[in-house]
């Protein structure tokens, strides 16, 4: 089928005039595959952000503005279900208040593992988009029945949900609300970036900074109304708003339908990094035992993965062989999230403990205005917020003053602000504890618990709330940048996944090591208690200031010898021209693609040849 290029010129946002191919595959030798034709289509690659002939074109801005209104919304839902659910369970369910947190800890411990399984199957199966909507649908689903479960329906039947009932329907609802974010989770920033991506790695940058900004605009919306449900205790209304919400995410999502851009999904993309890894092992005990066996020395590479490279006697071109290579080099990487990640851990639990037991009035205690409950969460979103897009516009005036800012290096600046807060967070505590050893204490009610609090103002908590929400600002818009840009050009989604599974990990499973082992070494008194004002938190957050340390002593070590791929720059030199997907493609109609390398890398196909990254 011939296409009608001016048609998908005009409902194709990324794909320029420079870059469009009459045939699809690219099979015949005509004019759009000649040198001049991959010069052309190179020179747009490399073209800097502002010069991009696409950026103004009406529906790239559309794109990805209606993905980040559906991450937004999406984000309320899910946010506020995750900030309410130990209240719905204690509530609605009528679970032991000891029953439903262990629960839902076990949920919190698998989650992280699920959204690289999304991300995989969306590179190797279903692409991005539909593994998105998949998610939002899904979610949806969850969210529906767990709705159904705060409905009076005695009011309009003569029967209503018994407790089992509703606990069976709870249990698949919030299931389903997790394989949702399985679904979408590690697609829905490689999605929006896609739709940047031809503009060049500062327009994803840029577009990754929104994206983090639109999650954490969700996060300030779905904070008020997890309050409102918590001190109302009104799930009806409130899980109806998030449905409401959700419907709408989801209407703008699919408004542009197939005029999204999109990267044809590689059905044997896992494998073929599994084989090259097997490959490149095997050819090298084989070359090992041939030296053995033989006197003559042939050149042999650095590299284990290296002896599957056509040079080396393997089967895989350089650029496919160095994709792999690279993605183990990221791995420790993402162990710098993991290590960063703990301390958040308790940054997020920790200092709303510290909250509780300081003083919420503004003037006479029990006489004046009390500062809400979600203040301070809302506050550090608040910082958020506001420095993202500022960090947009700072990067550029650095880079124009000669420094280099790289994802490592924003990742290291986030870890220091993180190190900041929390050692702001132990003199605060040292202070507290200073004042009720002095006698200075009173009774203070939170919802229905009585906590000791001591008579220091709550506001002596802004520097760590504010330096916290710096570090994330920095932390996680460089993360997710990272592990898109450097993640292989068909296996974004799984990269973006193995990041959520690397900071997941750290947020809860080592989280709880830690513990132990702390209370381990000071059984005699231990430092992490339930009850803060019976353990010595204080002394916990110095241990999290060393693993902050710890963290920016590692991510040094790595940033030094870490080579950035620039995957896109090198393959528009070697002549990677973007293709366009036929109109009657079953899973990605009406998208734009880089060109299908899958089926011929045994046989060294020219495509996406070209030089080595490094061993």
């Amino acid at each position: 089928m011939v296409l009608n290029t001016k048609k998908k010129q005009e409902s194709i946002p990324l794909v320029t005039r420079d870059s469009m191919a009459t045939s699809h595959g690219g099979t015949d030798s005509s004019a759009d595959s000649s040198p001049e034709r991959h010069a052309a289509g190179s020179a747009d690659c490399r073209r800097p952000a502002h010069e991009s002939p696409t950026d103004h074109h009406p529906l790239h801005r559309r794109a990805f503005t209606q993905i980040l209104i559906f991450q937004s919304l999406i984000s309320v839902a899910f946010l506020a279900v995750r900030e309410n659910i130990v209240l719905y369970c204690t509530e609605v369910l009528f679970y032991r208040e000891g029953g439903a947190p262990k629960m839902i800890e076990v949920y919190a411990a698998l989650v992280p593992c699920l959204p690289v399984f999304g991300g995989l199957l969306a590179d190797t199966c279903a692409g991005r988009y539909r593994m998105v909507k998949v998610g939002a649908f899904t979610t949806l689903a969850g969210l529906l029945l767990l709705t159904l479960d705060v409905i009076p329906l005695e009011n309009w039947f003569a029967r209503s949900i018994s407790i089992e009932a509703k606990r069976g329907i709870f249990i698949i609802g919030f299931t389903l609300m997790f394989l949702g974010f399985a679904s979408y989770g590690a697609n829905v920033g490689p999605f929006a970036a896609r739709q940047v991506e031809q503009a060049g790695e500062k327009a994803v940058r840029t577009l990754f900074h929104w994206f983090y900004w639109s999650a954490s605009f969700g996060l300030a919306i779905a904070l008020p109304i997890a309050d409102y449900v918590d001190r109302v205790v009104n799930f009806g209304a409130g899980f109806g708003i998030l449905s409401t919400l959700l419907i709408i995410g989801i209407v703008v999502l699919m408004c542009l339908g197939s005029d999204y851009v999109e990267v044809q999904p590689q059905r044997d993309a896992l494998i073929r990094v599994l084989k090259i890894i097997w490959q490149g092992i095997r050819n090298r005990v084989s070359a090992r035992y041939d030296d053995q066996e033989s006197d003559s020395k042939q050149e042999r590479p650095d590299g284990t993965l290296d002896y599957a490279k056509h040079e080396y006697g393997g089967s895989y071109r350089r650029l496919n062989v160095d994709e792999v290579k690279h993605l183990l080099k990221t791995l420790p990487a993402f162990h710098t999230v993991t290590i960063y990640a703990i301390v958040y851990y308790f940054i997020r639990s920790n200092y709303y403990e510290q909250f509780k037991r300081l003083n919420p009035y503004i003037g006479e205690v029990g006489e004046s205005v009390h500062i809400p409950n979600v203040t301070f969460d809302l506050y550090s979103t608040g910082v958020v917020l506001l420095f993202t897009p500022i960090l947009c516009y700072l990067y550029p005036w650095l880079e124009k003053r000669g420094f280099r800012v790289t994802p490592l290096r924003r990742i290291g600046v986030g870890v220091f602000f993180a190190a900041t807060s929390v050692l702001s967070a132990s003199l605060v505590e040292f202070h507290r504890k200073a004042v009720m050893d002095a006698g200075g204490s009173f009774p203070i009610p939170i919802g229905n618990v009585t906590y000791e609090a001591a008579p220091l103002s709550c506001f002596s908590l802004v520097p760590q709330y504010t330096f916290g929400g710096l570090g994330e600002a920095f932390v996680r818009v460089a993360g997710l940048e990272f592990a898109y840009l450097e993640g292989p050009e068909h296996l974004k989604g799984f990269s973006t996944g193995l990041y959520i599974l690397m900071s997941g990990v750290g947020s809860y499973i080592l989280a709880r090591l830690l513990i132990l082992l702390i209370n381990a070494i000071s059984s005699a008194s231990p430092w992490y208690a339930t009850e803060i004002n019976d353990g010595h938190m204080q002394y916990f957050f110095l241990v999290l200031v060393g693993v902050l340390l710890f963290d920016l002593l590692y991510l040094g070590l790595i940033s030094r010898k870490f080579e950035y791929a620039h995957w896109r720059e090198r393959a528009a030199q070697e002549g990677a021209v973007p293709d366009v997907v036929p109109e009657n493609d079953p899973v990605t109609s009406g998208y734009s693609r880089v060109a299908d390398t899958s089926a011929s890398d045994a046989e060294g196909s020219s495509t996406r040849g070209g030089g080595d990254s490094g061993s």
